[in-house]
């Protein structure tokens, strides 16, 4: 089996430059990255370049989904990051409101407190940023 790395590389290119626009995220600089700079650069051409660049869903469905998986199993590390992702892949704060509430139901009060507090860091970020 082969699979088309060079492809997935270019797209997973375009795909951080739509997420990021301003550059990597602080998120990118993580242990993996560097004690094993290979594979964290080949996750990043698999998720980015296969899967996120896939267009069968666009970026910000996929962007919130990756976002609800974080609230449920509780990686505040990693969910500021995806919740500036959404909103750059076209979310809005309101979406993000809502599914946080859908989520309650489903993962519990600490994880969807949390996940609101989280928000409310990203969307003052976010207004500082513009004023």
């Amino acid at each position: 089996m082969t699979f088309p790395i060079e492809e997935w590389q270019a797209k997973a290119g375009e795909v951080a430059a739509r997420l990021h626009p301003a550059g990597p995220m602080p998120l990118a600089r993580n242990g993996m990255a560097e004690l094993d700079p290979e594979l964290a650069s080949l996750v990043q051409v698999l998720a980015r370049g296969k899967y996120y660049a896939d267009d069968t869903v666009d970026l910000k469905t996929r962007a919130l989904c990756t976002m609800a998986c974080l609230v449920a199993i509780g990686e505040q590390r990693y969910l500021e990051n995806w919740m500036g992702n959404a909103i750059t892949a076209g979310a809005t704060v309101d979406e993000i409101t809502s599914i946080l509430g859908q989520l309650f139901v489903y993962v519990g009060t600490p994880r969807a407190v949390t996940a609101y507090d989280a928000l409310v860091a990203v969307r003052d970020r976010i207004e500082a940023a513009g004023s």
